[in-house]
């Protein structure tokens, strides 16, 4: 028994440092995957460092977990960090996706050349293998994928808040100017009826002081009505 579980573990040492030795073919092939998508191209704006910069910290996850070692809490953190700032430089979350299922592949395809140059491993380190190839693609989902929809959908909801504001605010300047509009009809209306009920007055035969009456009162309100307009109209040109 003793020996037997010697072996194992001697065997999921073995693959894990095959892995982390094998690094640099694992992040050439993500590489050599991602760069024939233009999309992935035209909405990266980080340098291929950087952007490569998240992956050799999953793949020592992963290798930990094979290897049966201590995986670091902190990485977590850093996971989100790092999404979080490539956020900022808005890179999708659809190339995000993209982007994981190239690693993905590029492990699996380590994984299967590992077993072909060992084939004597035991079936046991093959289901450890992808056990924690699952693990690794549900951190990837609850610590990056997860919080980047989320920031996607926060700033959606955002944009909807800016939008739903400046419609309100137009419907309030056309609700006032529609206001406005109806107070202006309304005093033109009164002023056009004491103009016309003046001008009625003096077709008729009334006193010289009854004349300059009116003609005062017509006066005033044609200035009313021509002030009224000009009031409207330098409001209209200021919109």
């Amino acid at each position: 028994m003793t020996s037997s579980t010697n072996d194992f573990n001697l065997q999921r040492k073995q693959l894990a440092a095959y892995l982390a030795a094998h690094q640099e073919i694992i992040l050439n092939y993500w590489r050599m995957t991602c760069a024939p998508d233009e999309a992935l191209q035209e909405g990266a704006h980080l340098s291929g460092e950087e952007l490569a910069g998240l992956l050799p910290l999953l793949l020592t996850f992963f290798t930990r977990g094979i290897a049966g070692e201590n995986q670091e809490n902190e990485l977590v953190d850093s996971l989100c960090q790092h999404q979080i700032h490539r956020w900022h430089y808005s890179y999708s979350l659809e190339n995000l996706l993209t982007e994981f299922d190239n690693f993905y592949t590029g492990l699996d395809t380590e994984i299967q050349d590992f077993l072909k140059e060992y084939p004597q491993t035991r079936p046991g380190i093959i289901v450890l293998a992808y056990s924690q190839l699952r693990q690794l693609v549900k951190l990837v989902n609850a610590s990056v994928v997860l919080p980047v929809d989320q920031l996607r959908q926060t700033r959606a909801d955002g944009q909807v808040k800016i939008l739903q504001a400046a419609l309100d605010r137009l419907q309030q300047k056309n609700n006032q100017r529609v206001s406005q509009l109806h107070q202006v009809a309304h005093d033109m209306h009164n002023y056009l009826g004491i103009i016309t009920t003046a001008t009625s007055l003096l077709q008729k035969v009334i006193t010289a002081d009854d004349q300059a009456k009116y003609r005062d009162m017509i006066s005033r309100n044609v200035n009313a009505a021509t002030h009224r307009l000009n009031q409207l109209l330098t409001n209209a040109q200021a919109e």
